[in-house]
Parts: structure tokens; C-alpha cells; sequence
């Protein structure tokens, strides 16, 4: 029940457990914004190198251009490790209160460890952005659009929803309750938000289906039913040819005939 970074890392560690296993959707939708929001593949349509000819990419060279490029970069470590403190238990690691028993005598050494641990999870997040980047192709603008207010933005209100709902009904069922400021799970509760979580794709995955089939930008399947097979594949010069001759059909029609001529 906090907005805190350094409290939400904390309740990962007194849960014992990472959110990513609670709310696995809403760390794929905040890694696609993420990937979007510093303008890298396949969504970098601010600067594409390979089509535009301005920008800095060609007006900068030397330092100046590795400054932006460092800046660039920075984005995606700042993302990266606020994705590491919301879902992946900071610098924390599974059963890190048996670790910090051992460490007692040592803080510095914890703290060490924590350091190396937060940096390894960022390092990780990173991978997933190169990942995306090599695995996908470039989106069109209005493409990115359309996966913004068709997908991920209904996508995020069903999943605030069904959170609700798995939340409340985990209540009813005494598998959660409030201690303090914090919560208490049940070993049992760990399963069921654990299952609610995976089992909660099933719905934002029909959701996304359903649109998708009435949309008229991403409906390729409709798309590909609704253009011939011909016309698909059909040679640019089998279009040529018909034009040439109707060019020549109406040039005859516009000249006068010989057997006219003549008789002028």
C-alpha cells in the first residue's frame, strides 16, 4: 500500500517473493511501453538511421553524437531498473532474509551484495531490450498507435480489473489479510495469485483477439481472405502491358484512317 520505490522492494522482501509472478501481465505491458517510451526497436521512429537523412544521426558526429547515444542509453537503464524494483524484488534476492541472518555481522558485505544483485537484475531487463530489437521489425507510425490505444491501453483496464477481482476474492477465501501496513499471504494464497496471474492472460489474450478481428489495421488474416491470389502476386509487368495497349487502341481511335484521308 505504497507508491515507494524502496517500499515496494521491501514488501517483495518481507512477501519473500517477486511481483512479476503476481502480476506477469503488468510487467510485459510495462516492458513494451518501456521499449517505446526510449524510442528503441522496433519501435525507434524518432531517429531510424536506415531511412532518414536528418536529424542527428547525419548533422552530429564525434562526441556530440555519443552524448545523445549516452543519453539514449540512459533511458533504458533508468527503465530497467525501475522495472528491477516493481517486479523484480530490487536488490533483493529470493529468500534474502536468510541471507541478511548471515550477513549480520557484516552489513558491508550485504550491502555489497545487494549492489552486485540490483545491477545483475538491470543488466537482465537490458537483455530483453536487444532481445526485442533483434527479434522484430520496425512498426510503422500509425502502427504504434494502434498498439498503444488498441492493445495495451484496454489490455491495462482489464488487468486493473481482474486484479480486483482476484484480490477480493482471495480475501473471501482467507487467503490473504492485512497485518499492519503490510499483508499476510497463506502458502495456499501464494499458489492461487501465483495461477490467477498466469490464468489472467487468458482473458486480456480473447480481449486482444476480439479486436483484432475488428480492426481493420491489424486484421491480416482478413486482409489476406479479401485480395485474390492473382492480384497478390501478380507481375508488375502484366499491369504494363494492358496500359500500353489501350494507349495505342486510343491513339488509333483518335487518328484519322487511311480510306478517309483519301477521300479528302
Amino acid at each position: 500500500r505504497t507508491l515507494s520505490l524502496q517500499g515496494v522492494v521491501e514488501a517483495q522482501r518481507d512477501l519473500n517473493i517477486w511481483l512479476i509472478l503476481f502480476q506477469l501481465p503488468a510487467f510485459v505491458m510495462y516492458l513494451f511501453a518501456a521499449v517505446a517510451e526510449t524510442n528503441r526497436a522496433p519501435f525507434d521512429l524518432a531517429e531510424a538511421e536506415s531511412e532518414l537523412v536528418g536529424g542527428f544521426h547525419t548533422e552530429y558526429s564525434g562526441f556530440r553524437f555519443s552524448i545523445y547515444f549516452i543519453a539514449e542509453y540512459a533511458n533504458m537503464v533508468v527503465v530497467s531498473a525501475i522495472a528491477v524494483a516493481l517486479f523484480l524484488g530490487g536488490w533483493y534476492l529470493p529468500l534474502g532474509n536468510g541471507l541478511a541472518a548471515w550477513f549480520e555481522k557484516r552489513p558491508d558485505l550485504f550491502a555489497l551484495l545487494g549492489v552486485l544483485v540490483f545491477a545483475a537484475k538491470t543488466a537482465f531487463v537490458l537483455y530483453l531490450f536487444f532481445w526485442l530489437r533483434w527479434t522484430f521489425p520496425r512498426y510503422r507510425f500509425d502502427q504504434l498507435m494502434d498498439i498503444g490505444w488498441k492493445w495495451m491501453i484496454p489490455s491495462a483496464l482489464l488487468n486493473i480489473v481482474l486484479t480486483a477481482i482476484i484480490f477480493t476474492v482471495g480475501q473471501e477465501l482467507n487467503l490473504i489479510r492485512a497485518k499492519g501496513d503490510g499483508l499476510v499471504i497463506t502458502p495456499l494464497g501464494y499458489g492461487y495469485f501465483i495461477g490467477m496471474s498466469v490464468l489472467s492472460l487468458i482473458p486480456i489474450a480473447l480481449l486482444l483477439q476480439t479486436i483484432n478481428q475488428n480492426s481493420r489495421t491489424f486484421n491480416l488474416h482478413a486482409h489476406r481472405t479479401t485480395i485474390r491470389f492473382s492480384e497478390r502476386y501478380a507481375s508488375p509487368k502484366e499491369d504494363v502491358a494492358p496500359a500500353a495497349e489501350t494507349k495505342s487502341e486510343s491513339a488509333q481511335a483518335d487518328s484519322p484512317t487511311a480510306s478517309e484521308t483519301k477521300k479528302d
